[in-house]
C-alpha cells in the first residue's frame, strides 16, 4: 500500500467531515488522504471529466442516439449509486469514434460529485506503471499501482491498444481487475475490442471478470464513427 503523508490540523476548522482532517478512520487512511495522494499523480487523471449533461446526443443518428441515451442513463445511474450499485463495473466497447471515452469522462466527473476517488488513465499508461512495478525491487515499489488498488473508480481507455508484453500485460490487468473486484471497487474499460476479442487477446480468466453479469454492466456500440458522419454529413 502507498504510504500515505497526514497532515493533522488539530484546533483548526475541519475540511472532512469524515476524518476531521485526521487523515484516518476506524478503517484506516481516510478517503480524503487517498484522494489527495492519488490527484498528485500526473498520470492518475489524463482526461477531462465531463458531465453527463454536455453530451450532444445531435451528432448521432436515430438508432445510435437513442442507444447512448439509454447508456448514458444506466451510467449515471451507477456513478450515482456509488459503492451501493449492484454491477459496479463498466465495459464501453466497440468501434472508434462511438463516444464510447466520452461517456467515461461523464461517469469519472459524476463519480467525483458524488465524492469518490478517480483514476482514468490510457491502457498505454496502464502498462507503463505495471511496467514499471514487474521492473522494480526498491522500497517504493508498491506505490506504483497502488493508486489502481484504492482508487474507488478505476477507467482504463482505449484497452487493446497497448503492447502485449510477456509477464506483464496479462498478468497485472488480471492482478488489479481481480483485486479491485474481490475489494468490491468500480473498474471501468473502454476498448475497440469485442467481447471475443478481448478473451482472445487477454485470455478467458480476464474476460470472465469483466464481463460476469452479476458485477458488470456492458454496453457494445456497433454503429458508424460519428466523427466521420460529422465529415461525410
Amino acid at each position: 500500500m502507498v504510504e500515505y503523508i497526514v497532515d493533522s490540523q488539530k484546533g483548526k476548522p475541519t475540511h472532512c467531515p469524515i476524518c476531521g482532517d485526521t487523515g484516518k478512520t476506524r478503517d484506516g487512511f481516510c478517503r480524503c488522504v487517498k484522494k489527495l495522494a492519488i490527484e498528485s499523480r500526473s498520470d492518475s487523471v489524463e482526461f477531462p471529466l465531463r458531465s453527463f449533461d454536455e453530451i450532444d446526443y445531435s451528432l448521432f443518428l436515430p438508432g445510435a442516439k437513442s442507444f447512448v441515451e439509454k447508456t448514458a442513463a444506466n451510467l449515471k445511474a451507477i456513478a450515482d449509486k456509488g459503492a451501493d450499485a449492484k454491477r459496479k463495473n463498466v465495459n464501453l466497447i466497440g468501434g472508434s469514434g462511438t463516444g464510447k471515452t466520452f461517456l467515461a469522462s461523464c461517469f469519472a466527473g459524476e463519480s467525483e460529485a458524488v465524492g469518490r476517488t478517480v483514476v482514468f488513465i490510457t491502457a498505454f499508461t496502464f502498462l507503463n506503471l505495471a511496467l514499471s512495478y514487474h521492473t522494480s525491487f526498491d522500497r517504493g515499489r508498491a506505490d506504483t499501482l497502488a493508486p489502481l488498488l484504492d482508487c474507488d473508480v478505476l477507467i482504463i481507455d482505449d484497452l487493446g491498444t497497448e503492447s502485449m508484453l510477456k509477464n506483464v500485460t496479462a498478468e497485472y490487468l488480471y492482478l488489479v481487475v481481480n483485486q479491485r473486484q474481490l475489494r468490491r471497487l468500480t473498474t471501468v474499460i473502454t476498448s475497440n475490442l469485442s467481447i471475443d476479442g478481448i478473451a482472445v487477446r487477454y485470455g478467458e480468466r480476464i474476460a470472465s471478470r469483466l464481463f460476469d453479469r452479476r458485477l458488470c454492466y456492458t454496453a457494445e456500440f456497433d454503429f458508424a464513427d460519428i466523427r466521420k458522419i460529422k465529415i461525410d454529413g
